[in-house]
């Protein structure tokens, strides 16, 4: 979405970027943290580092060597953000068992996206938009075979939900495909008009994002072919 803004009017793009508070407070924070001189930082607890990610990870794949690279990135950047709370070493500044905390928190926000090999955007599309749309379409009947969502629920609920527009054709022909790979949803012909296409969140995938969603047992609905 980021990059449709930067195209769509990259003067107005650059403007706004640069005029966002936030931004200005991040720019004078690395600033002041350049002016800190730091030419290290020490993790004195890799095992715990360890201990977390084999809590999420139970088998290793040639990808997660790159993975742990990038926690280990994100704990140094977030020891860097809060230099001056940090103990030091000299020239050096070591990582605290928060740092480790909040890297992994960062990184479980991302990861199921990297396994599935989709991009995080279109994961929360599918938690935030696909799934919740399928969930409050079959709320009320629970009883009977689970409906699927149109592409229009899909453009509707988005807006509701993300208060900008999704075209059709990027539905259509690039997040539609990509969930669809990953397996996160099937499509099949409506019953009634052949030739609309329906919408399924993919039964596993389905119940594990609803019960984090619902919070109660209360919330979770059937999913097609189960019985109650």
């Amino acid at each position: 979405m980021e990059r449709i803004k930067r195209s769509s009017d990259g003067y107005f793009y650059r403007y706004s970027l640069e005029i966002n508070p936030d931004r200005q407070l991040l720019k004078n924070r690395i600033l002041a943290i350049k002016q800190e001189r730091i030419d290290d930082i020490i993790i004195k607890t890799p095992e715990l580092i360890e201990k977390t990610f084999f809590e999420k990870v139970k088998m290793l794949k040639p990808r997660h060597q790159r993975d742990m690279g990038r926690i280990i990135s994100m704990i140094k950047v977030f020891t860097l953000l809060n230099v001056w709370f940090r103990d030091r070493d000299g020239s050096s500044v070591i990582a605290s068992e928060e740092d480790i905390t909040e890297a992994f928190k960062l990184w479980h926000t991302i990861s199921e996206a990297q396994e599935l090999n989709i991009p995080p955007y279109v994961f929360n599309l599918y938690k935030d938009i696909i799934v919740k749309a399928y969930e409050e379409k079959n709320y009320e009947d629970i009883s009977l075979e689970s409906q699927g969502i149109s592409r229009n629920e899909v453009l509707k609920k988005h807006n509701d939900v993300y208060g900008r527009a999704l075209s059709d054709w990027t539905l259509r022909k690039e997040i539609i495909p990509m969930l669809e790979t990953s397996g996160l949803i099937t499509q099949e012909a409506d019953k009634i008009d052949k030739r609309k296409m329906l919408i399924y969140p993919t039964t596993l995938s389905t119940i594990s994002k609803i019960e984090n969603y619902s919070g109660t047992n209360g919330g979770v609905i059937k999913e097609r072919g189960d019985d109650i």
